[in-house]
């Protein structure tokens, strides 16, 4: 069944690049850098009810994933540590393309194309310290998270028929 079927091929290029810089003093430390990953993929159909001059779906993104990492000693049992990172997400090539999957016809999918790649924030910090005559310490974590374009699902539902369309 023509209708119900895709056969699709994909190419997928990635390629990563990684600066850093380094710095150690004596009551601190931190790390800066960032990742390069330029991706490409191209998805193509090869079912024969697609005509030829149909263009395949290429998308082409540039990457780039920084992080920070700072530690500073107040003195030889307090310290303070605060990370940040930042990380790109693609949406998966079976969200991206533009093809409708009926084999369960109570719940359809159908891909979006013009999905954009997710970026999440994340911000830790941890202070630890302990009074040694006391034998006592504290210890304190936070965390953050952030999600930029968040690829998640949309989901329609037909009342009459029980369908779903997502």
């Amino acid at each position: 069944d023509e209708d119900a079927s895709n056969c699709f091929e994909n190419q997928y290029s990635n390629h990563l690049f990684n600066l850093a810089v380094r710095t150690s003093r004596k009551n601190y430390n931190y790390n800066i850098g960032a990742d390069f990953e330029p991706q490409k993929s191209v998805s193509r159909s090869l079912l024969e009810k697609e005509t030829p001059a149909e263009e395949p779906l290429r998308k082409s993104v540039f990457n780039i994933s920084p992080t920070v990492n700072f530690r500073y000693k107040f003195s030889k049992r307090t310290r303070l540590q605060i990370v940040y990172r930042g990380k790109s997400r693609q949406p998966n090539i079976r969200d991206l393309q533009p093809v409708t999957d009926r084999t369960n016809p109570l719940n359809i999918r159908v891909g979006n194309p013009g999905l954009k790649p997710s970026f999440a924030h994340t911000m830790r910090a941890f202070y630890n310290t302990y009074n040694a005559e006391r034998q006592r310490g504290m210890v304190a974590h936070l965390m953050f998270t952030a999600t930029q374009n968040s690829i998640s699902n949309s989901t329609q539902y037909d009342m009459e028929t029980g369908r779903t369309i997502v």
